[in-house]
């Protein structure tokens, strides 16, 4: 078979599977389990999954930004893209001793300087605002988690995170996404990993489009802001 010949085959062959696995498998995530994730991967979508099960008590002591849910019949921890909040407690690597805080967090030094010198009993104050705003979204609204499936770092197959977006229902039909509330909020930095946006917007423009609204937040002095010097 000649080369003119096969590629135009490959590419009605390539067509052809997109729109079998959107119309004929995508329907069937909930029971197919492995075998769907792992055509997701390869396909290289994103899955959307609407009101997945949330886990509040396993997200107690974590970030904003990092949030448990039950999905696809295994449970993960899930990393919005783009952003990160401060703790909402002491990190591991701090110790309170004397009224004073001992020890080095790279993160939380990071944080500071980004929000002007904050100190570490406010920065996790607002790690606190940040996360009862989050948990008290996903227990009132609608929303949608849509992933890649990208793991976090080099976590283990055990203990792994996935990238994802959270976008909650408005009441005008549209959505907003998680990572925009808590920037505009004051409660995180635009400081994170990205990826193009589910509506096919650039990881680049996204990532200008979160910075507006951080200086925004930052004149209006909202959330992390309003105790900077």
């Amino acid at each position: 078979m000649g080369l003119k010949v096969f590629l135009p085959i490959s590419l009605l062959l390539l067509v052809w599977g997109a729109w079998f696995y959107q119309n004929k498998l995508g329907s069937e995530a909930r029971l197919s389990g492995g075998n769907v994730t792992y055509l997701r991967q390869v396909l290289g979508d994103f899955f959307d999954d609407r009101n997945p099960e949330f886990l509040e008590d396993r997200s107690a002591a974590t970030p904003a930004h990092l949030l448990w849910f039950h999905i696809d019949r295994e449970t993960h921890e899930y990393r919005l893209y783009f952003v990160d909040c401060p703790r909402p407690q002491i990190p591991e690597l701090l110790a309170l001793e004397g009224g004073a805080y001992t020890g080095f967090d790279p993160i939380l030094r990071d944080q500071q300087r980004y929000f002007g010198g904050l100190p570490v009993e406010k920065l996790l104050e607002v790690g606190q605002e940040a996360q009862a705003f989050v948990h008290e979204q996903l227990r009132t609204r609608e929303f949608r988690l849509v992933t890649r499936w990208e793991r976090v770092g080099e976590s283990l197959a055990s203990d792994v995170q996935y990238y994802c977006y959270l976008l909650f229902r408005n009441e005008d039909g549209g959505e907003s996404y998680l990572s925009e509330m808590l920037v505009e909020r004051g409660y995180a930095r635009p400081a994170a990993q990205g990826h193009s946006t589910p509506f096919l917007e650039p990881e680049k423009d996204y990532r200008e489009y979160l910075r507006g609204l951080a200086e925004e937040a930052r004149q209006a002095r909202r959330g992390a802001w309003a105790y900077a010097g």
